[in-house]
């Protein structure tokens, strides 16, 4: 029931900890280039955020309605 923010979904840590915060139950939130977005949501990322278009922090409050992430 947590939600986590994971910088860099695409890369080798990033594609690791997507797995395991999705094996646990958490609703994965990551931070991927645009090229990347399906690739993340295919090993688990509920929500992605373009870091090179957009402030993560801004799009982590919208995305979870100000509550932020655990």
């Amino acid at each position: 029931g947590e939600t986590i923010l994971i910088h860099g979904g695409a890369g080798g840590v990033g594609t690791i900890a997507i797995q395991l915060a999705k094996a646990i139950g958490a609703r994965v939130i990551t931070t991927a280039r645009k090229d990347d977005h399906a690739f993340v949501r295919g090993i688990g990322a509920d929500e992605m955020i373009d870091f090179t278009t957009e402030d993560y922090v801004d799009a982590v409050s919208q995305l979870t309605n100000g509550r932020g992430v655990n």
